[in-house]
């Protein structure tokens, strides 16, 4: 039980994130999403469950959204 005199080390939540995807070498960008708050609770919810970050799952969406709309002779 820590001391009650001394201040506790704060976890962030990034800390908690184990199974965080590796970081890559392809360049990225940042963009700004308007999303309903309730699904955003959600996904945040999502995210913890899973070890994994919004912006993982929101990557792993687009990436979906890409594949089913892309030509098939590409």
């Amino acid at each position: 039980m820590p001391n009650a005199y001394q201040p506790r080390r704060r976890t962030k939540i990034a800390d908690t994130f184990t199974n965080a995807p590796e970081p890559t070498s392809e360049k990225k960008v940042n963009t700004t999403l308007w999303i309903p708050m309730n699904m955003h609770k959600q996904l945040k919810l999502i995210a913890a469950q899973n070890s994994t970050t919004i912006s993982a799952l929101m990557a792993e969406a687009a990436q979906h959204v890409i594949d089913t709309h892309q030509d098939p002779q590409e």
